[in-house]
C-alpha cells in the first residue's frame, strides 16, 4: 500500500511536470513568436526608411539629369553657330564686309556718300 502511495505521488508530481514544461514552452514558444513579429516589423521600418530615401535621391538625380541634358543640348547648339559661324568667316563676303566696315576700303570706282549727324 505505501508504494501504491509513493507511485501515486510520483505519477502525479510527473504529470505536473509535463504539465509545466507544457506552459513553460507554450509560454516560450509565444515569446519567440512575439520576438520574430518585432524583428520582422523592425526590419519592414528600416527597409521602407531606405526605400524612402532612396526614393528622393533618385528625384534629385532625375533633376540633375534633365539639367545636365539641357546644358547639353544648349552646348550643341552654340557648337552648331560657331561651325556656321567658322564657315562664314571664310567666305569672301566677310572678307568684304571687315574690309569695308573696319578698314574703310572701297572697290575702284566706288564712290562713298556719308551723311552729316548733327
Amino acid at each position: 500500500m505505501k508504494y501504491v502511495y509513493a507511485l501515486k505521488y510520483f505519477l502525479r508530481n510527473v504529470k505536473r511536470k509535463i504539465d509545466s514544461d507544457y506552459k513553460l514552452r507554450k509560454r516560450l514558444n509565444r515569446i519567440k513568436l512575439v520576438g520574430t513579429i518585432v524583428v520582422v516589423v523592425v526590419i519592414c521600418v528600416m527597409l521602407n526608411y531606405k526605400k524612402l530615401s532612396l526614393q528622393k535621391e533618385q528625384v534629385a538625380c532625375e533633376k540633375r539629369l534633365a539639367m545636365i541634358k539641357e546644358d547639353y543640348e544648349e552646348e550643341e547648339e552654340r557648337i552648331e553657330d560657331i561651325k556656321e559661324y567658322r564657315a562664314y568667316v571664310q567666305t569672301k563676303q566677310y572678307a568684304e564686309e571687315v574690309a569695308r566696315e573696319k578698314l574703310g576700303l572701297v572697290y575702284p570706282g566706288e564712290i562713298i556718300f556719308e551723311v552729316e549727324k548733327n
